[in-house]
């Protein structure tokens, strides 16, 4: 079963840290305001402080930590929701009021589910599949 965790996030706060377990590891996040460009950012480290993401930029409704290969990371995904209001963008005060930290572990066999649906899917004209059908006896160097 699949685990959706909302991060407790203090409301009008320019910089927290929070002590979580996300997948089962310990970890500290650490949320700051930008003043000067209007935006909060996300920091991740290990339970010894060490850091793993520092100052991505907590986009709303936008998958957070997934483009970024480390292995220290927690295995699922993390999102930062826009719940209710009417700002374009997140706001100072709209820290866990309007705006909050998910995190979302998919559990094991969902995981593994999903990689083999993308995997075994034939990608034409994808690095799966040059796009060519057959060999064309081209006479070039290359061909021979």
């Amino acid at each position: 079963m699949s685990l959706i965790k909302k991060i407790p996030l203090l409301s009008e706060t320019t910089d927290q840290t929070i002590s979580i377990e996300l997948g089962g590891n310990p970890y500290i996040l650490r949320v700051l305001w930008n003043e000067r460009y209007g935006y909060f950012s996300l920091s991740i480290n290990t339970a010894d402080d060490e850091p793993i993401l520092t100052n991505i930029k907590m986009v709303k409704n936008y998958d957070l930590t997934s483009r970024f290969k480390d292995i220290r990371l927690p295995y699922g995904w993390m999102y930062f929701i826009q719940e209710k209001g009417k700002n374009a963008r997140p706001i100072y005060s709209d820290i866990g009021v309007n705006c909050n930290l998910y995190y979302y572990e998919p559990d094991a066999e969902e995981a593994v589910t999903q990689v083999f649906e993308i995997v075994s899917e034939p990608q034409i004209g994808s690095i799966w599949d040059s796009g060519m059908s057959s060999y064309d006896g081209g006479d070039s160097v290359w061909d021979q």
